[in-house]
């Protein structure tokens, strides 16, 4: 028998040469699943954002500070008096809690209630019973200048920023607690309502942690 030979073209016979340029782009198609599969992920809130931007954190007023500033304020001019109340819900009626005093225009009046809202709030609690019985709960907190009706003030409305006006709060005297109490000799000498007294400061009026004096 005759043998048979097996010829075999050389490789760049059948072969069609591929540019550079087109390799890339194959490589490039075969990358872009990749990222197609992570589109899905970041639109249904997977991918990390950055984080809002947040202001000054403030911090919480304290009793004696605000005390003493309303004892400054309340015999200069230009000062507005303004008496707060607190109440459970806007079916309950306004129990008085103190008075509020802000250097400026009555304009400034529901800014300043506002921004001392948790120290009202804490001695309406402290003063009145059916206020006690709600416990961590929010009780609204009111205000009114003159003789006119209490008007709400919200969390919202604490718009002044530190700095804007001077403002003091000083409670209805509490004996039960001391809270807000004048002294003289080691005794109290005023239980009535807030501001109307001119006695010596306390000897031992307590705040939200303890006795101060």
């Amino acid at each position: 028998l005759a043998a048979t030979a097996l010829v075999v073209a050389p490789a760049s016979a059948w072969m069609t040469a591929v540019p550079p340029s087109t390799l890339l782009a194959r490589r490039s198609c075969a990358a872009a699943p990749a990222r197609l599969r992570a589109t899905p992920l970041a639109l249904a809130g997977f991918a990390k954002g950055k984080a809002a931007a947040k202001g000054p954190k403030r911090s919480p007023l304290k009793a004696k500070k605000q005390w003493d500033r309303f004892t400054d304020l309340k015999g200069k001019e230009g000062v507005v008096l303004a008496e707060v109340a607190t109440r459970k819900d806007p079916q309950s009626e306004w129990l008085p809690v103190g008075t509020v005093a802000v250097e400026g225009t009555e304009a400034l009046a529901a800014a300043a209630v506002a921004r001392q809202r948790a120290l009202i709030a804490e001695h309406g609690k402290r003063l009145h019973l059916p206020l006690k019985q709600v416990g961590k709960a929010p009780v609204q907190v009111g205000f009114r200048l003159g003789e006119g009706a209490f008007s709400p003030v919200g969390k919202g409305e604490d718009t002044m920023e530190d700095g804007t006006a001077e403002i003091g709060f000083e409670g209805t005297a509490d004996p039960a607690s001391g809270y807000y109490c004048h002294y003289k000799d080691g005794r109290i000498v005023q239980s009535g309502s807030a501001g109307m007294g001119d006695e010596a400061r306390p000897a031992g009026a307590a705040d939200s942690k303890g006795v101060i004096g």
